[in-house]
């Protein structure tokens, strides 16, 4: 069944939306908002107008990004300007329940699920990729990946069984070209370090690790 007719919906939030997305099923819209939290209207085929459910708590700033598991119509993740990326599960006729959360700094949230597995990319401090295992529900990464001195805008898994990461970087002196980066092979990548701290690398090691491509 198809969740839109030929009626147009209409959706009325009272206050900004910073960030908008759809849970994978397509029943949902989810919107980050200024007011600190996050909203979920229902797709309802039969009616001209989607019917909020349920609001996703607490936060102690805006929430200015919002994404969905591309395959688990439940689990959504929300970044805040209190500091805080949080998972939530939301299932029909329960609300919505924080089961995990991990401290982030950084100016840009940027947070992205895996295409299939429990694995979320966020970036903290504008210059350190962190990649959470959501199966081992801690708050600790599975990889960390300095990029220092670069500063870190967008990242992204690649197609499939997701072994890469795209990243789009800017050098400290913003005016300058920014890159795309490739990191291929994440996990077993000389870059990371699975106990969260930096790892050290020279400026050979990180050649060798990354593809780079040079953008306007």
């Amino acid at each position: 069944m198809s969740y839109f007719s030929s009626k147009k919906f209409l959706f009325v939030c009272s206050t900004k939306s910073l960030s908008v997305d759809w849970n994978s099923s397509g029943s949902w819209i989810v919107a980050g908002c200024s007011d600190q939290v996050a909203r979920i209207w229902s797709l309802d085929g039969n009616a001209s107008q989607a019917r909020e459910v349920t609001t996703l708590s607490p936060h102690g700033g805006m929430v200015d990004l919002v994404r969905c598991h591309p395959q688990e119509a439940p689990l959504m993740c929300t970044v805040s300007q209190d500091r805080y990326a949080r998972v939530w599960d939301v299932r029909a006729g329960s609300g919505g329940r924080n089961i995990w959360k991990a401290d982030l700094v950084s100016k840009h949230p940027c947070a992205e699920w895996h295409h299939s597995k429990k694995l979320l990319v966020c970036v903290d401090r504008e210059e350190t990729i962190k990649i959470y295992d959501l199966k081992m529900n801690r708050s600790t990464p599975l990889k960390t990946i300095p990029l220092a001195p670069l500063l870190v805008g967008e990242c992204r898994f690649s197609p499939g069984e997701g072994d890469h990461l795209l990243v789009a970087t800017l050098p400290p002196q913003r005016s300058k070209m920014g890159e795309l980066r490739i990191l291929p092979n994440w996990a077993q990548s000389e870059l990371s370090s699975s106990s969260g701290e930096k790892k050290e690398t020279d400026g050979n090691n990180n050649n060798n690790n990354s593809k780079e491509k040079n953008c306007q």
